[in-house]
């Protein structure tokens, strides 16, 4: 197993280094996106609709940051088989640390754009509290459900090349029906207990309440984020390994 630890950890830093080729910024870009994109949203809703609520930079940020890993990874992922055709038909190794390294890389990046929204949150005047270091437990549940959605999607899109193509514009979609630019609280009540389906619904309010609010999250959302993506990662993992002898003869 160590051997292909080592191959994981080589094509993470490579899949880091491969997408900040030819930037003139860089590595700066793992920064300055989130801030760009929050930017965007600020001015849109805050600015021409005025509907942004106390802290808002903030608010929209701990959606932003943790949905710029998810979204990266799976749209990577996708590529990343498909991109690496001569490596999956000439040599043997374990497919899945394709998937693993994108959403690993992303992992890192995300965790400068982590950097970025604690300085917002210590420059909106907001107190963090020790209940922050309960923040791993938090994006070890997402871990889940990217990992998860990583393998089912880059496994489909080998033998339906449009899901990639169409998956950039459901997650679109499905960031906008999450709770990113707005609170969970506008939702109609009787939409309220479908729209919690969606484990977004749970996975940005549990990163405000630990940055914003100084609270755990409840044991509810806890449930959905771990249920959901445990549930997301046994059937991406069975959905993987039932398409991995079949990759090199679609390719």
């Amino acid at each position: 197993m160590l051997r292909w630890r080592v191959l994981v950890q080589y094509l993470t830093l490579s899949t880091l280094k491969a997408g900040q080729h030819n930037t003139i910024l860089g590595y700066v870009w793992w920064v300055l996106d989130p801030l760009l994109l929050m930017l965007v949203y600020f001015v849109l809703v805050e600015v021409i609709f005025q509907r942004g609520v106390e802290h808002y930079p903030v608010f929209v940020l701990c959606a932003v940051v943790p949905w710029k890993w998810f979204s990266s990874s799976l749209l990577g992922s996708m590529a990343s088989l498909v991109g690496k055709e001569r490596l999956i038909k000439q040599v043997v190794f374990p497919k899945i640390v394709l998937p693993l390294s994108q959403v690993l890389s992303n992992l890192v990046s995300f965790a400068f754009g982590l950097g970025v929204l604690f300085l917002f949150v210590l420059g909106s005047g907001i107190t963090i509290k020790p209940i922050v270091l309960a923040l791993p437990v938090v994006i070890a549940g997402q871990f889940l459900l990217v990992f998860g959605l990583a393998l089912l999607l880059s496994s489909l899109n080998i033998f339906f090349r449009d899901v990639q193509n169409l998956s950039a514009y459901g997650l679109r979609l499905w960031f906008y029906m999450s709770p990113s630019l707005y609170t969970v609280e506008l939702v109609p009540d009787q939409f309220r207990s479908v729209y919690g389906l969606n484990p977004f619904a749970h996975v940005f309010p549990a990163y405000r309440d630990l940055l914003m609010e100084g609270r755990f999250s409840s044991l509810t959302d806890l449930a959905w984020i771990f249920g959901s993506g445990t549930l997301v990662l046994v059937i991406g993992y069975i959905a993987f390994k039932w398409a991995e002898p079949r990759f090199a003869k679609v390719l």
